[in-house]
């Protein structure tokens, strides 16, 4: 009956390509050669993303700064301190009234988003299907388009 094995008799067993131990196999001048450039690029990546933060952080202390100038040069009527606006938002963030008035204030939000989506989606098909209505659109997109986002 014929072997369905290749191992011939007396023959040895093929190797695994690592032997079977606790010891990491050799890295070779190649793969060294392709990955120290990339870990290099990766940390240098997340070290200027750290360095980045700093600016951020040096803007807000600056504006802290002049908020607080501004609290000594014209009083508490006219520009609280920063430590004042700080314990304020404290009291807010802890009292459930000021979370129920943010929540009715979100909705109000995204209800007046929603609207404003709608006639604009609503007005664009029209005027891309009616040239007339296009031309009596065209007025109000130009003194759309001149508003700030915000508002």
């Amino acid at each position: 009956m014929p072997s369905t094995c290749n191992i011939q008799r007396g023959a040895a067993a093929p190797r695994a390509p690592y032997p079977l131990s606790n010891k990491v196999p050799i890295m070779t001048a190649a793969l060294l050669k392709t990955l120290v450039p990339q870990v290099a690029d990766r940390t240098g990546r997340v070290l200027h993303f750290l360095w980045s933060g700093w600016a951020g952080l040096a803007a807000l202390c600056l504006l802290t700064a002049l908020c607080q100038a501004g609290h000594e040069a014209y009083g508490p009527f006219i520009l609280t301190s920063p430590l004042d606006t700080m314990r304020a938002i404290g009291t807010m963030a802890v009292d459930p009234a000021a979370w129920q008035i943010a929540q009715i204030t979100f909705q109000r939000a995204l209800a007046g988003f929603a609207m404003a989506t709608g006639v604009g989606i609503a007005i664009g098909l029209t005027s891309g299907y009616s040239p007339a209505t296009m031309r009596l659109a065209s007025p109000l997109i130009t003194v759309l388009l001149g508003l700030p986002p915000i508002a």
